[in-house]
Parts: C-alpha cells; structure tokens; sequence
C-alpha cells in the first residue's frame, strides 16, 4: 500500500509530464524510462527496485522495453507488484512499448505472445519494429531477410487482435519511412531513433512531424556505447556547454539535455518531472 502523501506526489508529478497524442487516436507520455541495462542483467531485483522507483516516486508512466534485453520477467514482475498495491498505479496508467528483434521477423504474432506471457499482461501500447534489418542464419551461415510489406502485414494483425493498441518502427530512416507509409493501412504511430547533443537529425524529426509519425529518443543522454561517435570524446554529462548551462541553472546535466530533446521536437521544456522549476 502508499502512503497518501507518496500517492498525491507520483500522480502529481505523472499530470506534470506531458502527453502527445498520437496519430491512433492514444496519448503517450513525452518522458520515459527506457530498459535496456545490460549491466544490471545478471541483477534483477536493481532494476525492479529502479522501475518501482521510477513510477511510485517520480511519477514515470512510460516504459520502453524489448525481447532482445532478457529482462521481460523482472519487469513484468515488477510493474504486477505496482498493479497490486492499493493507491499505485494500474496497467492502464502505464504506457508500455515493447520491440520484435529482426530474428523474429517471421513469427511477429508469436513473439508478442511470448513477451505477454513473460511480462504477464494481456497487451501492450505500442509494438514496433525493432531494426528494418536481416539477420545471418547461425546454423545455415545465410543471410536472411524478410520482406518489410510482409512483416508490416502481419504487425497490423496485431491490433486487429487487441494484443497491442498501436504499432511503430524503430531506426527507419527517411526513404524506409516513406516506403513503408506507401503501403501501410495503418501508418506508424512512433519512429524510435537515436537523438540527442550530438546526433540531433534536425530535418528527419521535422519530416516525421510532418507525416504525423512521433519522434521517440533512444541515448537521449548520448551515454550508450554505440551511440558515442569516436569523434566525441566526452559523453554529454561532460561536455562543458552542458556543465556550464547546468550550473547556470541548478540543475543536472542530464536534466539539460532531456530539456534540449523535448524542445527540440515539441517545443516544450518547462514545468516538467524532472524540474523543480520553470527551465
């Protein structure tokens, strides 16, 4: 159970975040926890402790996720013990996306099902398409790729079926994105792409605007280890700009640069979770 002081606060700060809504007709909060902690694998009950506190203390009501992680279980364990406790929030509160692995291609309802089955839900929010890429075959050596009209075919399936409520992409570039739309009967509500100081792809986030197509950052915080180009050598918390606009500021590092990301593609940077005041 919350306590009432710990309720008011959580859903206090969830109101703050704002929501965008997309072109299916659902909102989606602009601030999210993202999951991938390979560090912390091996370590489960840290990133269940950092879920809860994400959604009962910071007011966090989106969850980005993926099968290729190998950690559905502990956050499915983690978000069902929320949805117990009396005053928390419930799985309709909780924004939840989850991605289908290019291996995975050619059994996209069964890799939904899976992931259902180890998060213990009975349906995501938003289901896409993890890398538009082929995968080597390790026991044949062959380098295999399934058609994306095909694959898209089958995603669309996926809402018919209730199993999730809308389906995006993820790494689609420009000429992918717009090959896609030629086909799609139902368009791609998120693109989920790298963004941030250092790699800010300005004109693709103003066309996927356009196209009604929700930019969604991956390494906001330029931190994740294939995101850093070898020509920066320091990560975004260190490079002094940012240090100077924090300190100028009272605020962190990182709290500038997810200030950069959301006025960069919505304009909004102010009156957010992650201030305590007008930035």
């Amino acid at each position: 159970k919350m306590e009432g002081s710990a309720v008011a606060s959580s859903q206090k700060r969830a109101e703050e975040n704002p929501k965008i809504t997309l072109n299916n007709g659902h909102a989606i909060p602009m601030l999210g926890l993202g999951t991938y902690a390979p560090d912390v694998k091996e370590e489960p009950e840290a990133l269940k402790k950092v879920l809860k506190h994400a959604i009962l203390e910071e007011g966090y009501r989106m969850v980005d996720m993926a099968k290729m992680y190998e950690n559905e279980e502990t956050i499915g364990e983690a978000l069902n013990e929320i949805f117990a406790m009396e005053g928390a929030p419930n799985r309709e509160d909780i924004y939840l996306i989850n991605k289908i692995w290019p291996t995975d291609h050619w059994a996209v309802e069964e890799t939904l099902r899976g992931s259902l089955k180890r998060l213990k839900i009975e349906y995501v929010d938003m289901f896409i398409i993890h890398w538009p890429l082929g995968m080597m075959d390790e026991k044949t050596g062959v380098y295999k790729k399934r058609p994306m009209h095909q694959i898209w075919a089958d995603m669309e399936k996926l809402v018919e079926l209730g199993l999730t409520k809308g389906i995006g992409v993820s790494n689609f570039n420009c000429q992918l994105t717009m090959d896609l739309l030629s086909y799609a009967k139902i368009p791609p509500a998120i693109n989920e792409i790298e963004l941030h100081i250092y790699n800010p792809q300005t004109n693709f986030v103003q066309w996927l605007k356009k196209q009604n197509i929700y930019p969604i950052a991956y390494s906001p915080l330029t931190n994740y280890q294939y995101a850093l180009p070898a020509s920066f050598q320091k990560p975004g918390h260190e490079e002094p700009i940012i240090l100077k606009i924090a300190e100028k500021h009272k605020i962190t590092p990182a709290q500038v640069q997810l200030a950069w990301g959301m006025k960069k593609v919505w304009d909004f940077a102010s009156n957010v979770p992650i201030f305590d005041q007008e930035f």
